[in-house]
């Protein structure tokens, strides 16, 4: 950038740093203003780009910096006769091959005439190609598929298992006195559960009963109650490893430590109330995981959102309003002075499918993690160890797309699920119900039409067709 600068006066040579402090202070300014030109993931994937480029020319002797817009075609006939890559990731590989040369003070090769008649001959080579095959819209019918699934799926079954350790250690119990529990050692009825906890050589034999706590505390008998239900009768030990395990076996007094201790860490919260009851608490609600996907899936959605817009949410960005959410946009992809955007999200007429009602659940969860205080800075949308921990980073739109298609197929839904398939299937939905496209595009922030059009997956032809309103 500063050989881009070069010509100022009192630089030495191009490329120099002025030898005035103050200009080259202002140097480094317009350097990083410049900079600010396009966003941090672009500059990425240019870099990527670019590096192919520069490994391709080293192989062959070339020079890479400058290139001669010859070398530039010559990178570029490369990919004749193949599939691999397609006519805007070509392009993205001229712009990137663009940006590095103009940032270095040299001229852009791909504004060569020679290359603007090559790229011409490459699109047209493609033009009998079939296109690749689009990303599947989730519409409506299918995000409230997905939405049932995990509302079935809200209780896994480790929690309810991890929850009633917990509770017979707030009772009193050691862990090895847990680990040595078994069906037999257990009475419930439905004021109080008996557990015997058996004589060691160390320790006569003694009874400890739990009862049902107060309505605002955790609740140690439902605990065990619902985790016996769901063990069933086997008679051997009480608490065995996970489903997940190859071998299911009895947990002794260090699993039940390790129980103890990863939980309390992940799930121990900022509050008042004791730990053992916090964690209690939490492990008898929808698990984090669940209700992350839900709140990212609706509101993604809802809100027409591009993947990238979506992982960079924070909660300060959403506001709670008496008719649903606001969701301000600080920067997105049609977007580049950052002015932002405000984006409406309704209240929902099903509870199984309001975005407003999910993301409110998800952030209750986020704020009994980290405190109110610190929410607020926070991303939105977070990843979730196996323990149920909350990070502090962002998901990437990576992880976004990987989540949206494993909750699509684990729901039995066939098609290409992706990060854009939310995107797609609101502006599909919404061109189903025949609501007008610029209105579309308002919610989903195109610039233009023609984009817009790119997104509706139309899955029945005949639908809206005009020509059943000509009387033929």
């Amino acid at each position: 950038m500063k050989a881009f600068l070069g010509w100022l006066p009192g630089a030495a040579t191009e490329g120099d740093v002025p030898a005035d402090p103050a200009l080259a202070a202002l140097v480094d300014h317009t350097a990083a203003m410049y900079a600010q030109a396009i966003t941090d993931s672009t500059r990425a994937a240019y870099a990527r780009r670019w590096k192919l480029f520069e490994e391709w020319c080293e192989t062959r002797e070339l020079a890479s910096l400058p290139a001669a817009p010859e070398t530039v075609m010559l990178y570029l006939t490369t990919t004749v006769g193949t599939t691999a890559y397609s006519l805007p990731t070509i392009r993205g590989w001229v712009a990137a091959i663009n940006r590095v040369h103009i940032e270095a003070g040299a001229p852009a090769p791909g504004l060569d005439p020679g290359v603007t008649l090559l790229m011409r001959g490459l699109s047209r080579s493609r033009r009998d190609r079939l296109a690749p095959p689009s990303v599947s819209a989730l519409k409506i019918a299918e995000v409230r598929t997905v939405c049932e699934l995990l509302d079935r799926h809200a209780r896994r079954p480790i929690d309810v298992r991890d929850r009633a350790v917990f509770a017979l250690h707030r009772a009193g119990l050691g862990d090895g006195e847990i680990a040595r529990l078994s069906l037999q050692d257990l009475e419930i009825a439905p004021a109080r559960a008996l557990v015997t906890v058996r004589a060691t050589k160390r320790t006569p034999p003694r009874e400890v009963i739990l009862r049902h706590g107060p309505k605002t505390g955790p609740d140690p008998l439902e605990a065990l109650t619902q985790f016996v239900e769901l063990r069933g009768t086997d008679p051997g030990h009480l608490f065995v490893s996970s489903a997940a395990h190859r071998h299911r076996r009895p947990l002794s007094a260090k699993g039940i430590y390790s129980i103890r201790h990863s939980r309390s860490g992940a799930l121990a919260a900022h509050s008042e109330r004791p730990e053992l009851d916090e964690v209690i608490d939490v492990l008898g609600r929808n698990d984090s995981e669940v209700l992350r996907d839900k709140a990212l899936i609706l509101l993604g959605f809802a809100g027409a959102f591009r993947r990238v817009d979506l992982v960079r949410l924070r909660w300060s960005d959403i506001t709670l309003k008496p008719n649903g959410l606001l969701v301000m946009l600080r920067h997105s992809k049609t977007d580049r002075s950052g002015r932002g955007r405000s984006v409406g999200i309704p209240r929902g007429q099903s509870e199984v499918t309001c975005p407003v009602r999910a993301v409110l659940a998800w952030r209750a969860r986020c704020g009994q993690r980290f405190g109110a205080e610190r929410l607020p800075d926070l991303p939105c949308f977070v990843r979730v160890g196996r323990s149920g921990r909350l990070g502090t980073d962002p998901l990437t739109p990576e992880a976004l797309a990987y989540l949206v298609r494993r909750r699509a197929e684990q729901a039995g839904l066939e098609g290409r699920w992706g990060g854009r398939s939310l995107r797609a299937g609101f502006i599909s939905t919404a061109a189903d119900l025949d609501i007008p496209l610029h209105k579309i595009a308002r919610q989903s922030g195109h610039a233009t039409l023609d984009s817009l059009i790119r997104y509706i997956r139309t899955d029945d032809p005949f639908r809206g067709n005009p020509a059943n309103r000509l009387g033929l």
